[in-house]
């Protein structure tokens, strides 16, 4: 137990803060429009006539319609004011206690706003230690009561909680109280017990209604303690954790101590959920890692950086607790502010942003973002990442969140959460002719835009993705697309595409609704860029339709002692005008657009699990897209061939259909990544024989001109009359083992 002598008599000490005021003006906070409006409920559903889609649409209105737009806080305006420059390290330290502990209506009036009780201030602290010489000897005074342990008399936290009145100092910094527990003048002896939760860490607190969250702290720490050493790289330091009340305004908070070097301070406020108990203890522990390793706080977005990684790591140590959820609301109605922001507790929600990065290569990628905080800063070091414009298209597809393109896994399973209310846009197309989609991102912005099409004189729809994203499909601007037709939902990367149209007057194009998920990962500027568009009352003529391959496998790997998993799928779809060539006796493809996608995953467990190479995965991907207009080309690809050795002038007969992606765009049509992630742990320390020691990381870009599998023609019977040509076979991948085909192409007169 830890004991302190306290001796009553003690003079309460009255601190007067005298704020420097700075004449700043914020405007109000806006969501309109194209910024952060809500159109989505002016959407028109009337020309819908899929149950899905109109449900869906629905689903996203009464979300949207539900949203309450939060208050700007006091804390965000006096960082606002603070990262700008309009203010110095120290005016915002005060100023940040005063918003937090102190009575908001005291700030001046530029810094008056919303409470705000759910930030833990690990930035402002690990701001403090490192700038603590500098700071004056008034404000070190003001200071130093959140800085020393809630076990210290001296601290604001001592035994607030014990105080049956409650009436214990409502602002510290106008009026610093301690607990008035004792009326004689003499000295008592106060006993804090305290549990030990591992070595150089333990954990105190108040009475016994305190003792079930301080065993939960514990837990927690003892929990999550061998993650962070393995992901950090080093062994804990000291900390010593405190359980306390409802003084405490967010659920958690640490600090650095201002005597101990390398000490962490961290209170826990104590609740009756143990799952949030334990989450906030290792929430905490890893700002401490944090401030043990040594961020340079100065660096724009610090905060940010802290805030989402710590949040990340709830779900590292308790994967299925799922508190990290609670901020799936400060992420998924406002996708289209900047990424990097605090705004509305934005630094909280975008946990996701690793949790994204550890499913797809590992835990070792938010160590990489973590050491951001020491050397470029998060901006820059994000967007350096490599081929990161098609990695920002993922994490916006993946936030799409929606049956069949969930992608995210999470114990017992990701909630049903998705974009709603600024992260919607809408549009209903009714005129003919030519149109401009005006797209405006935030930095790191992304936009999901619901297109109806009411007007059923509308037969073709051409869109020109170019206009927006340029010719690069590794462009910061992207654009995926989502459609169902036919009972089947569609996806397709559209990012440098020249063209891409439909055909109302088929079946397989008769598209009702089209969401383009539209991103800037450009995380330093923002984007405001048109998608242009056509629409006709007439197709093109000509046999128009498509080709699908896809295919997917899996199974288990034994390899001698090792053992493993190993899957893939993949797909590739062409969308195609036919004409027939009566000299050749075939029909060739005078336009076609490509989409081809396909991952694999490879992952292998060591024979020995106390060194030598423990695990390994490898992870490859392959994409593409396409338009290519062969008419203007001059050379038009057969697609169909005469098997019939006669002369002929029309259509029919036996022909070979063949299955290739013919598009010419340039020599290389798809993108590949190969990764390869290994981890080590020397056998010998590399003292007799040089070993590897820790993770190795293996990444390979390459481009390729040819798809992974690409399924033998096959025979087929045209009618000289049909108008309808369609059918589907199986390929070989392996033993056993086969892909689908498909084919349907309808003429247009």
């Amino acid at each position: 137990m830890k004991k302190y002598t306290t001796a009553v008599g003690i003079a309460l000490l009255a601190i007067i803060i005298i704020f420097t005021l700075f004449q700043i003006s914020f405007g109000d906070k806006k969501h309109k429009g194209g910024t952060f409006g809500n159109p989505i409920s002016e959407i028109s559903t009337k020309s819908i006539k899929d149950e899905e889609i109109k449900s869906l649409i629905e689903a996203v209105k009464k979300a949207s319609e539900g949203y309450v737009e939060p208050q700007q806080s006091s804390a965000e305006k006096i960082y606002t004011a603070f990262a700008s420059g309009k203010i110095n390290t120290e005016n915002y330290v005060l100023l940040s206690l005063t918003a937090l502990y102190g009575d908001v209506s005291s700030l001046p009036t530029e810094y008056q706003g919303a409470d705000d009780t759910s930030k833990d201030y690990a930035f402002m602290y690990g701001l403090i230690n490192a700038k603590w010489g500098e700071f004056s000897e008034e404000a070190k005074e003001q200071i130093r009561p959140f800085l020393v342990s809630p076990t210290d008399p001296k601290s604001y936290f001592y035994l607030k909680s014990e105080n049956s009145k409650n009436e214990i100092g409502s602002n510290i910094l106008k009026n610093l109280s301690t607990p008035d527990l004792v009326h004689a003048e003499e000295a008592v002896v106060i006993e804090i017990p305290s549990i030990q939760a591992v070595p150089r860490i333990d954990v105190y607190y108040y009475g016994e209604e305190q003792k079930q969250s301080a065993e939960w702290a514990a837990q927690g720490i003892r929990d999550a303690l061998p993650k962070f050493t393995g992901l950090f790289g080093f062994e804990h330091k000291v900390a010593y954790v405190s359980i306390v009340g409802e003084e405490l305004k967010a659920d958690g908070e640490a600090s650095m101590d201002e005597y101990v070097l390398n000490t962490c301070q961290i209170k826990v406020r104590k609740q009756n959920e143990e799952k949030n108990v334990k989450t906030t203890a290792a929430h905490e522990l890893f700002h401490c890692y944090q401030f043990w390793y040594g961020l340079v706080y100065e660096k724009p977005d610090t905060m940010w950086l802290m805030e989402t990684t710590a949040t990340w790591s709830e779900d590292y140590v308790y994967k299925g607790y799922a508190t990290e959820h609670n901020y799936d609301k400060d992420f998924f109605p406002v996708t289209n502010i900047d990424v990097v922001s605090i705004r509305d507790n934005h630094e909280y929600g975008l946990y996701l942003w690793y949790f994204f990065l550890e499913q797809r290569a590992g835990a070792h990628e938010i160590m990489e973002a973590i050491k951001f905080g020491k050397t470029n800063g998060v901006r820059q070091g994000t967007q350096a990442r490599e081929n990161f414009g098609r990695e920002y298209r993922d994490f916006a597809m993946w936030n799409w969140n929606r049956d069949p393109f969930k992608q995210y896994l999470d114990m017992p399973a990701f909630p049903d959460v998705s974009p709603y209310w600024g992260s919607v846009m809408a549009k209903n197309i009714e005129e003919i002719g030519e149109t401009s989609y005006p797209v405006k991102l935030a930095k790191g912005g992304v936009l999901y835009n619901f297109m109806t099409f009411d007007n059923e004189e509308i037969k073709l729809i051409e869109f020109f993705p170019r206009s927006f994203t340029g010719d690069d499909e590794n462009s910061l601007a992207g654009l995926q697309v989502l459609y169902k037709v036919n009972g089947t939902w569609n996806y397709e990367d559209w990012t440098g595409l020249e063209k891409r149209d439909f055909c109302r007057e088929l079946d397989e194009e008769n598209i009702q609704l089209v969401v383009l998920v539209t991103s800037n990962a450009n995380l330093s500027s923002e984007l405001d860029r048109p998608i242009q568009m056509r629409t006709t009352e007439k197709c093109s003529p000509g046999w128009k339709g498509s080709i699908k391959v896809e295919w997917a496998y899996g199974n288990l790997l034994d390899i001698g002692f090792s053992k493993g998993t190993y899957t893939e799928k993949g797909a590739y779809n062409l969308y195609e005008t036919l004409e027939y060539d009566p000299k050749d006796d075939a029909l060739v493809v005078t336009d076609q657009k490509y989409f081809g996608n396909y991952e694999e995953f490879k992952y292998v467990e060591g024979v020995n699990k106390d060194c030598g190479q423990l695990w390994s995965k490898n992870s490859k991907k392959l994409r593409g897209s396409g338009f290519v207009d062969y008419k203007k080309t001059g050379d038009m690809p057969e697609r169909a061939k005469s098997w019939d050795d006669k002369e002929v002038n029309r259509l029919g007969g036996t022909y070979r259909l063949f299955f290739k992606i013919f598009g010419l765009k340039d020599s290389d049509k798809f993108a590949g990544s190969d990764l390869l992630l290994q981890m080590h742990k020397s056998c010998w320390g590399g003292i007799i024989v040089p070993e590897a020691d820790g993770l190795v990381r293996d990444p390979y870009e390459y481009t390729t001109d040819s798809f992974k599998y690409e399924p033998n023609e096959v025979e087929i019977n045209i009618d000289p009359k049909a108008s309808h040509i369609s059918g589907e076979d199986k390929f070989k991948m392996y033993n056993d083992v086969y892909g689908i085909v498909k084919w349907n192409y309808r003429k247009i007169e």
